[in-house]
């Protein structure tokens, strides 16, 4: 039988950012790990991604939903998916504004014919669903935007949040949710939305986050889930897509777990937020 197995990630974070910020966002997964946990033991996985989602656009930490990041404008665009690998079944929402919880539109749009929408359809379907218009613009993220948006050109620390899971009936989900970019050019179109940054199968669930455009050239999430299909395992899986994309220097990071409830992790550089229970139930944080 599957080992019921939940992992999330909160975006990949700077070198050089120091122990007390990392403590930070590591104890902020916690109990986002243990909600989302609970959900998996009583509903299936779909269920337990899109909560887990929910619960970090939540958080302001992180660059999802409140928090998140600022293109070169001054607005935010938020794009989220979710996949239900048993169904095959994706949904998404792309650079869509003033929503505080894209994923619950990607959760909508799941049972209907048209799963992948533009700003437009986004805020139409979700006034459609009484949803509020919100504004996830924070203080520090506008102070920031500021500060540097005569710069001729930024590099900055990458976000997004997501989440992969199996259940007791190894049904496998992920869901994937982002700002994008901070100071990314208008209109800047994310991973996140794309099968590249979120893709599950009936034997694999992954959730990428870094650069957008290093993981759409490597078709990361999909290519890891299909290689799992083809027989491989989940860790050697993970290890040749991610040696193949260091030799081709690429900046990203993915979680994922398989049908039988194994969970994996890998960065070809920075520092990857993430969090799963082990086997024995301990708290395991990538940093």
């Amino acid at each position: 039988m599957p080992r019921p197995r939940l992992i999330i990630h909160g975006g990949l974070g700077a070198t050089e950012a120091d122990e007390a910020s990392r403590a930070i966002r590591r104890e902020a997964l916690a109990p986002i790990l243990q909600e989302a946990t609970s959900v998996l033991k009583s509903e299936d996985a779909l269920q337990a991604v899109i909560r887990a989602c929910e619960l970090l656009e939540d958080c302001p930490l992180f660059n999802a939903g409140t928090g998140a990041t600022i293109q070169r404008d001054g607005q935010i665009r938020l794009s989220c998916a979710l996949m239900d690998g048993q169904r095959r079944r994706f949904s998404g929402l792309v650079n869509a504004r003033y929503l505080k919880n894209p994923i619950r539109l990607a959760q909508i749009l799941q049972e209907r014919s048209d799963r992948l929408l533009d700003p437009h359809g986004a805020e139409l379907l979700a006034r459609a669903q009484g949803a509020p218009v919100y504004e996830p613009a924070q203080p520090e993220v506008i102070r920031r935007w500021a500060e540097r948006r005569f710069d001729s050109a930024f590099v900055g620390t990458h976000g997004t949040v997501g989440a992969a899971a199996v259940d007791g009936a190894g049904g496998l989900a992920a869901a994937t949710s982002t700002g994008g970019r901070f100071m990314a050019g208008v209109g800047r179109v994310s991973d996140s939305c794309t099968p590249a940054g979120n893709y599950a199968t009936d034997v694999c669930a992954v959730s990428c986050t870094g650069h957008g455009e290093d993981i759409l050239d490597e078709a990361l999430a999909a290519r890891i889930c299909v290689r799992v299909g083809d027989g491989m395992s989940l860790e050697d899986a993970f290890e040749r897509s991610f040696a193949e994309a260091a030799a081709r220097e690429r900046d990203f990071a993915a979680i994922g777990v398989d049908g039988l409830g194994n969970a994996r992790w890998s960065v070809t550089m920075g520092i990857l937020v993430a969090a799963c229970y082990g086997d024995d139930g301990q708290f395991l944080a990538t940093f």
